[in-house]
């Protein structure tokens, strides 16, 4: 039978990658097979991924066949972009970029002062699973401002295939 071939190798790999998937997750996942040998002499196999069919086994066409579940849908980010207190010219102020509801939970969170992009003072914290299956994350920049300065956020994800760019809505100035 020609589904004993490469199409079973890939299976058998998604198959081991979501079981390492589960293994290491911080939210807990479950993957299913079933077999179904019928007396009819017809036999069926069907993977499934936290209930979501993810793959089935079609004897008579001889492949498998691939389905996508829900959870594996990617959900764009939601930024919320604010400062610790009211920033002050001249001491050490702090910004928070807050990052929530994506998946997957690979995501990218930079910082720019007037345009230009910053790495000394940014902090990024791992991220959080939410009750949804979505992820949240903190990203912070401290800073000493001086008047004029525009800071901003921003949030790049595979879901939005664009930049999200959050400006402070704050341009430093004097009071």
């Amino acid at each position: 039978m020609k589904i004993c071939s490469s199409d079973m190798k890939r299976s058998a790999l998604i198959i081991l990658t979501l079981n390492s998937f589960c293994a290491f997750s911080q939210v807990p996942h479950e993957v299913t097979y079933f077999v179904g040998c019928f007396m009819n002499g017809t036999t069926e196999v069907q993977y499934e991924f936290d209930g979501d069919e993810i793959l089935y086994v079609d004897f008579q066409k001889e492949e498998a066949v691939y389905t996508l579940p829900s959870q594996i849908l990617a959900d764009a980010p939601v930024s919320v972009f604010y400062p610790a207190e009211e920033v002050q010219l001249g001491i050490e102020n702090t910004l928070t970029c807050f990052v929530n509801h994506f998946y997957p939970p690979d995501i990218k969170v930079s910082w720019t002062k007037n345009g230009q992009p910053l790495s000394e003072g940014v902090s990024l914290s791992r991220y959080y699973p939410n009750n949804d299956q979505t992820f949240h994350q903190f990203s912070t920049l401290t800073f000493t401002p001086r008047e004029g300065d525009i800071y901003s956020c921003t949030v790049e994800h595979s879901s939005t295939g664009q930049a999200d760019n959050k400006d402070s809505g704050v341009i430093i100035s004097s009071h």
